[in-house]
């Protein structure tokens, strides 16, 4: 859920998705 409203930014989507990744694998 947190990769889709991430991909709303738009410029910081990818930065953010990195991030919301690394927390999901946690």
């Amino acid at each position: 859920m947190y990769l889709l409203v991430s991909n709303d930014d738009g410029v910081d989507a990818p930065g953010i998705r990195c991030l919301a990744a690394a927390l999901a694998e946690l």
